[in-house]
Parts: structure tokens; C-alpha cells; sequence
């Protein structure tokens, strides 16, 4: 296992001996606790501990054995469905943590009479709506919902490095566009790997990152050819959050590309 490997297990909470017994379970499969210690080289009164939080935290799972042998079998789930439960848990303490937060401090600020603000920044130019299309994608980490009411096949090869990019990133990403826009064969590969829907018809197009960050993208005819030109930029959760609601409501009654 690479030191590169071990640092991101411990950036996920995990500690030395959880590590070494979940690289275990990979190699070994569904194994009883007394075969992971002599393998895992953890301590034999310290191993079911150890297990007891491997499962809690979602890196394994546990069964009965047979009627004839009762001893518990241990089995590790797959990387993708442990890393996916770790950040579901961690995303849900964070917002927890964040209510507290919220909820304790907000009467404090309301009293001190100051008047809040959020950046808000306007975008003109294809060019310099495109740079922050980059850069907003480039700073997600777990969703991004896009709405394209105007694309073509060239957009989508422009697009298609930053897109692999998130998905190689583990990041989940979902694609909304106009039936008016097919057809696109230049996402047709894209599509195999990333949940793209199709309407009849949007009025705005968007980036929405990780539920506090927006692009609200316009466009005007130019040719034949609707042309992004203007943008408004926020961070506002409040507006990101409003955003995504939107998307899920055209979502909802989207078709599958």
C-alpha cells in the first residue's frame, strides 16, 4: 500500500490498526476475526474492537457464521461504497455541526446590527464566463449539478477535461440539457459515466457546486447560435441552495438522455 493511499485512509478518520485490517480483509475475503489479527498483525484483545468501528464507520460488514461454527465472518465492502458511506457520514456531522453553529451564534450577530453581505459578481464576456465555469468546477468536491439550456458538441469537448477531471474525482455529477440541443454525439461517451437528463425546454443555464456555490449563466443569439455572454457568480448559500432545489424540480420530470 502507498503512503499516498494511507494518508487519504487516515484523512477519513481511519487509524493504523483499522487500516491495516481493513488491506486485510481485501486480500484475504470473508475471514474470522482470529485469521484477521494473525494477518492484520493487530492484537487479538484488541481486533474485535477494532472491527466493532470498521463497521460503524462503513469499511465493513459482519455475519453469523453456520449453526455448526458461530463465529462471526467479517467481510470488507467495496472501496466505493466505503469511501461513499465516510463521506455521507462526514457531510452529515459537518452540517450538524454547522446547525449548532447557526443556531447558537445567529441570535448573537442579529443583535449586533450588522448588515450581512455575500459577494455577488457579475460576469460579462463568453470568455470570462467560461474562465469561471473552470474555476467553480475545478473547486467542487462532491456535487455538481449543471443545466444547459444551449450547448453544442464543441462546448461539450471543451467541457470534457474538466468533467473527467470530477469524475475521476469521485465527485457526483449531473448534466440537465435541452432537447433542442441534440443531438450531441460528443456526450455520448461522457453519458456512460455521468447521469445526464434531457427537457423540452430551459430557460437558464447553471453550475451549482456543492451547495453553496452558483454560476447562473445567460446567453444571446449570435448567427444561428445562442451564445453564453453574462453571468452571476454567488456563494450565497441561501441562493446555491435555491438553485439546487430548482434543478431537482426540472430534474424530477426530466427524461434520460
Amino acid at each position: 500500500m502507498s503512503s499516498r493511499v494511507r494518508d487519504a485512509f487516515k484523512g477519513l478518520g481511519l487509524t493504523d490498526y483499522e487500516i491495516s485490517v481493513y488491506m486485510t480483509l481485501l486480500h484475504l475475503g470473508p475471514s474470522p476475526a482470529s485469521e484477521i489479527s494473525d494477518d492484520s498483525n493487530v492484537p487479538l484483545s484488541k481486533i474485535y474492537e477494532v472491527l466493532r468501528k470498521l463497521e460503524e464507520k462503513g469499511f465493513i460488514q459482519v455475519r453469523k457464521g453456520d449453526m455448526q461454527h458461530k463465529t462471526k465472518i467479517y467481510s470488507a465492502l467495496a472501496p466505493n461504497e466505503a469511501v461513499q458511506f465516510t463521506l455521507q457520514s462526514i457531510e452529515r456531522e459537518l452540517k450538524d455541526f454547522g446547525q449548532v453553529v447557526v443556531d447558537e451564534l445567529t441570535p448573537v450577530y442579529e443583535k449586533s446590527g450588522e448588515p450581512e453581505y455575500h459577494q455577488v459578481t457579475l460576469i460579462n464576456g463568453t470568455a470570462n464566463l467560461l474562465e469561471k465555469a473552470f474555476e467553480t468546477l475545478d473547486n467542487s468536491r462532491l456535487t455538481v449539478l449543471v443545466t444547459l439550456p444551449f450547448i453544442t458538441d464543441a462546448l461539450v469537448k471543451l467541457f470534457e477535461p474538466a468533467m473527467q477531471m470530477l469524475i475521476k474525482r469521485g465527485v457526483n455529477l449531473r448534466v440537465l440539457i435541452s432537447k433542442g440541443s441534440l443531438p450531441l454525439s460528443a456526450l455520448d461517451r461522457l453519458a456512460e459515466r455521468i447521469q445526464v437528463r434531457v427537457r423540452d425546454a430551459l430557460f437558464g443555464g447553471g453550475i451549482i457546486s456543492d451547495s453553496r456555490e452558483v454560476l447562473i449563466i445567460l446567453g444571446e443569439i449570435t448567427g444561428k447560435d445562442i451564445q453564453p455572454t453574462f453571468g452571476i457568480w454567488s456563494e450565497h448559500v441561501g441562493l446555491s441552495r435555491f438553485a439546487e432545489d430548482y434543478f431537482e424540480f426540472l430534474w424530477s420530470s426530466a427524461e434520460p438522455y
